[in-house]
């Protein structure tokens, strides 16, 4: 098996390589994102899957205590991609999920969720409002947290 590593803006295949493209929680990530939906539409014979963090559950509270107002990002970034995809010559088929985790307590919650969703990047009262948050999830079975799905489902 070869393995390439390039960036998704800029896939080093040629059309209608693979029957199925298959991105799960990048396309968040990644620069260009209308230039790197479209590489994947290029490549792709048949269907594209792209499932990303959408704006339902818990986490989108979470994400209000660092950056307020920028959340609705996901909500905005989903309806671009869709719109694209459907650009490009597939049809669409958007299913919502909301994922859910269970962490022992709030301390761990606080330190996996403080890496995972910020890159350990808080500060003092921002730690403190997260804290916060986690113990208002508590309950004798752990501290309970979800997160919002969107798996978008592109097809020919």
């Amino acid at each position: 098996v070869e393995t390439k590593v390039c960036k998704a803006e800029d896939l080093p295949f040629a059309d209608n390589s693979f029957d199925i493209v298959f991105s799960r929680w990048v396309v968040q990530e990644i620069g260009d994102l209308q230039k790197s939906i479209k590489e994947m539409c290029r490549i792709a014979k048949k269907n594209i899957i792209i499932i990303l963090p959408s704006e339902e559950g818990d986490e989108t509270e979470m994400l209000k205590i660092k950056y307020h107002d920028k959340y609705n990002l996901r909500k905005e970034r989903i309806l671009k991609i869709k719109k694209w995809v459907k650009e490009y010559g597939f049809r669409i088929k958007e299913v919502r999920k909301t994922l859910r985790f269970v962490f022992p307590n709030v301390k761990e919650s606080l330190e996996i969720m403080s890496i995972i969703g910020f890159d350990n990047k808080l500060n003092k009262d921002e730690k403190l409002k997260l804290k916060n948050f986690f113990s208002k999830r508590k309950t004798k079975k752990g501290v309970y947290f979800t997160q919002g799905a969107s798996f978008i489902y592109g097809y020919k």
